[in-house]
């Protein structure tokens, strides 16, 4: 591997400037948003996050540090939410070329098309705050752990793996299926071929991590810390829905590789960078597929960068989790890992490498510069925004999507609400949530519909102003609402 720090430092240099080109079209979500409000929070001294409902998972070591650091240092603000994500999706793809950079070889352009170049669709998932980013960073960190000792040995090397994977597994339990089952087979499988115990060692730590990380989250619970209200396990697809998972799997990945050339004018700029993008998906799973074939010859950190990517695939196609093209960010994993894992197996002529690489960087670059990338909520986000600070607004409450995003910036803080329009009830919300804002009270709502803002009249009387924001509007109380 070349051994050029100052070489790496350049590339992660240049790739937060571009990727921060890419994030000032992007609004976060309230998902990503609430992230930035928890690191706030961490930050401030709350170190369990008592009083907060999560949801499926904590991210608590793999994000939220990162968040509560970038405070203690610079101070909280909206800016949080493009500069993390541009660092950690760099940090990434320099692992994942210092990884792909293996007996000589410089097949970067599985890294370039695969993820570290995203285009529109893909920066919606790769370039958000809190969206796996972070738990891929220390599953990578994990694998070359897992090698060095394998290769090594060195007790603090092993040292290192339990601890990082352990903190890992407890902030996210994607890490159980994406590290703690590739490692297992991975490295179960070398020290049966070649009675290693050295391998065997690393099987033994990934199963104490597990449970390491059950440990802390039985610590955190015991002291009265953050709550997951979670969602129902995923069940098999239902036979009829089989049909729609494919297609959603087709369809996402399309747009994820910005490949989408169908019923676009062949005439258009983007049609050619279409073009390409869609060689380059080909190219991409065909590459896969070739290598997992050899899959059984290979190292054991490439048998798990494999793994990781091959076993999102299924589990995708038979879960009944997918309900829209968005379900794509359960493939992220395949691209990620998946790029490292044809980088460092394939073979091919160093020149035609080299020009793939460069014609993939070209036809993302065309791609951001014709149809920059830009989240959807951003106009009715900034109106809501400048419409509550016009008023002198502070408190108060709106549906899940537009409370923590309108409240990024720490000058606002709207409190999410369940708002039933079949049972006409009004209630807080235990998703992405801090039970104090509910007790303190807001002066203001903000309704989605007409029928919504005749609900909160039904509840809470009519307001002193209402004021129409593009298709919402804000209902203005002259007196402190607490929320159950």
């Amino acid at each position: 591997m070349i051994k050029k720090p100052a070489l790496y430092l350049a590339l992660f240099v240049l790739l937060c400037f571009i990727y921060l080109q890419i994030t000032s079209g992007i609004i976060a979500s309230s998902d990503g948003a609430s992230g930035l409000l928890e690191g706030r929070d961490l930050a401030a001294g709350n170190i369990l996050l008592r009083g907060w409902s999560l949801s499926t998972v904590s991210f608590y070591f793999t994000d939220l540090i990162w968040y509560a650091t970038a405070t203690l240092l610079a101070g909280y603000g909206g800016w949080q939410s493009s500069l993390l994500p541009s660092i950690m999706l760099a940090i990434l793809s320099v692992f994942a070329i210092y990884l792909a950079v293996k007996d000589g070889k410089k097949n970067l352009w599985p890294i370039v098309i695969g993820f570290a170049a995203p285009g529109a669709f893909a920066a919606l998932n790769t370039l958000m705050p809190v969206i796996h980013i972070g738990t891929y960073i220390y599953i990578l960190g994990c694998f070359m752990l897992a090698d060095r000792y394998a290769n090594r040995g060195g007790v603090g090397c092993l040292a290192a793996l339990v601890a990082l994977l352990a903190v890992t597994l407890f902030s996210d339990d994607i890490s159980s299926y994406l590290a703690v089952v590739p490692l297992c087979l991975s490295y179960g499988y070398a020290a049966y071929q070649r009675k290693s115990a050295k391998h065997a060692g690393v099987v033994a730590m990934a199963i104490l991590s597990y449970l390491l990380a059950k440990m802390i989250a039985a610590g955190f619970d015991a002291l009265g810390g953050f709550y997951l209200p979670g969602i129902p396990s995923p069940t098999f697809v239902n036979f009829d829905d089989i049909g729609n998972n494919l297609y959603l799997f087709t369809k996402g990945i399309i747009l994820y590789f910005n490949a989408d050339i169908f019923g676009k004018s062949p005439a258009s700029k983007q049609a050619v960078f279409y073009l390409i993008n869609l060689f380059g998906m080909l190219l991409f799973f065909l590459n896969l597929a070739l290598v997992a074939k050899k899959i059984k010859r290979l190292s054991p950190l490439d048998i798990a960068l494999g793994l990781a990517a091959l076993i999102m695939i299924p589990a995708y196609l038979t879960s009944n989790r997918p309900i829209d093209v968005f379900a794509v960010r359960y493939l992220v994993p395949v691209f990620i890992f998946g790029a490292i894992f044809i980088a460092r197996n394939i073979e091919m002529n160093a020149k035609l490498s080299y020009l793939l690489t460069a014609v993939f960087i070209i036809a993302a670059a065309g791609s951001w510069r014709v149809e920059p990338v830009r989240s959807n909520p951003v106009e009715i986000v900034n109106q809501l925004k400048d419409a509550i600070r016009n008023n002198h607004l502070q408190r108060g409450y709106a549906t899940f999507w537009y409370a923590s995003s309108v409240s990024i910036d720490g000058d606002i803080s709207i409190a999410p609400v369940e708002i039933d329009q079949n049972t006409r009830k009004i209630s807080a919300s235990r998703w992405l949530s801090h039970e104090r804002w509910y007790t303190r009270g807001g002066d203001f709502f903000i309704a989605d519909s007409p029928e919504m803002a005749e609900l909160i009249k039904s509840h809470y009387g009519d307001p002193v102003r209402v004021i129409a924001v593009n298709e919402k509007s804000l209902l203005i109380y002259q007196r402190n609402i607490v929320i159950d």
